[in-house]
């Protein structure tokens, strides 16, 4: 027994243990017969005992001490990461405010709109994903960063006839624009006549001048609808496109899927057949191209830092009504917008959304829930935040109905 314990002590390996302790075991459960012939025998056995627990348990801390050498490296580089990734945080939250003092700082010496206007309380009013929206239009416009294709754009090759898609273009070249919003703020303004005096005059979707003429004008030179409004404008097409309300261009955009000319596109069947319909009036009717709603999102993109399709939003109407006037006007007054802060400013003042609808919601209200919508919303307070930071460049951008600062 002796002989087995002391061969252990030579070899004891974290692998032994088990079995060297079952020999530690018997040992000390050794039944002692004979206290006289045994004793010496007995007390060798005992001091080895001790001297292969101690050892044994000395290979053994020794052991568990390598086994987690690489798991404590391995927390002590975690730590290191998460240290080092906290102190990123850290100076990425001191940039953006550095960002932010240095955009209010430069605001007060460039822009004349925008100058002055950023004012965060109104942070509350946008979605989550856009609360830097006009931090970033305005630092660039404070910086003199933009694209160069982001003050006008730079033809209207983007636009291309139904009917005559090889030889008819949209030739539209006028020195003032009426810009006609559909708001409840035109109601009782009176500013018929001064609309319709503009060179050309821009109205969209389904909103009617018949029976509205004094406040929002008779004529109109071009009428942009979105794929949505179609519906709205077939049903209505004697009041929108006839008589005295014939425009000269109807313009409609669309996604992909509505504008498929091999028959899968509703909007575009529906706006084919009124095209055919409407060509025997003089109305020419075109569409915008894939490429030109590509420029469209990229324009945005580049305004605002985010991805139109991946924030779930879509561009307004307005908005493209606006990039179309940016192209052929050298001076553009827009009638019935609000400014990006108006519905900050002036709560408890209702409106109309349409002012050919008096039971409709009011804007301020929709203006809040669609900028908060996470899909398919449209981003009415972003869109009129760079509309400000474009007002004046080129084109000049003049806003009535309300007047902006």
């Amino acid at each position: 027994m002796i002989i087995s314990v002391s061969g252990l002590l030579r070899r004891s390996q974290p692998s032994n243990i088990k079995e060297a302790n079952g020999v530690i075991w018997k040992l000390c459960m050794m039944k002692l017969y004979s206290i006289t012939s045994a004793g010496f025998t007995v007390s060798v056995g005992c001091f080895l005992v001790f001297i292969a627990y101690v050892h044994l348990t000395s290979q053994n801390v020794q052991f568990r001490s390598n086994e987690y050498k690489d798991v404590n490296q391995d927390l002590y580089d975690n730590e290191k990461i998460f240290s080092d990734f906290v102190k990123n945080i850290n100076e990425s939250i001191k940039r953006m405010d550095y960002d932010k003092e240095y955009t209010l700082k430069n605001m007060s010496q460039s822009g004349p709109r925008v100058a002055g206007n950023l004012n965060t309380e109104e942070e509350d009013d946008l979605h989550p994903l856009f609360l830097d929206v006009m931090k970033v239009s305005r630092l660039r416009q404070a910086q003199k960063h933009w694209l160069p294709d982001s003050r006008k754009h730079h033809d209207l090759n983007g636009y291309i006839s139904l009917l005559h898609p090889n030889q008819s273009k949209l030739d539209l070249q006028c020195k003032t624009c009426s810009l006609v919003c559909s708001s409840g703020h035109l109601l009782h303004s009176k500013f018929g006549r001064r609309i319709d005096s503009a060179d050309c005059v821009f109205r969209m979707n389904d909103a009617p001048s018949r029976g509205f003429s004094k406040d929002v004008g008779a004529r109109t030179s071009l009428r942009m609808i979105g794929f949505q409004a179609v519906p709205n404008v077939l049903k209505n097409k004697d009041v929108l496109l006839m008589g005295s309300a014939k425009p000269r261009y109807l313009v409609m955009w669309g996604p992909d899927r509505e504008m498929a000319s091999n028959g899968t596109g509703k909007g575009y069947n529906h706006l084919k057949a009124l095209a055919m319909m409407l060509e025997q009036q003089g109305t020419e009717c075109f569409l915008l191209k894939e490429e030109e709603m590509a420029y469209n999102n990229r324009l945005y993109e580049a305004e605002t830092g985010q991805n139109r399709a991946k924030s779930g939003s879509w561009l307004t109407t307005g908005w493209f009504t606006m990039i179309l006037a940016r192209s052929v006007c050298s001076e553009i007054h827009v009638y019935g917008m609000v400014g990006e802060n108006y519905c900050k400013k002036e709560q408890g003042r209702k409106h109309p959304y349409h002012y050919y609808n008096l039971h409709s919601q009011d804007e301020c209200e929709y203006y809040r829930f669609m900028e908060r919508s996470f899909n398919g919303g449209h981003r009415f307070m972003t869109e009129k935040a760079i509309f400000a930071s474009w007002a004046k460049l080129s084109p000049k951008i003049y806003f009535h109905q309300p007047e902006w600062d």
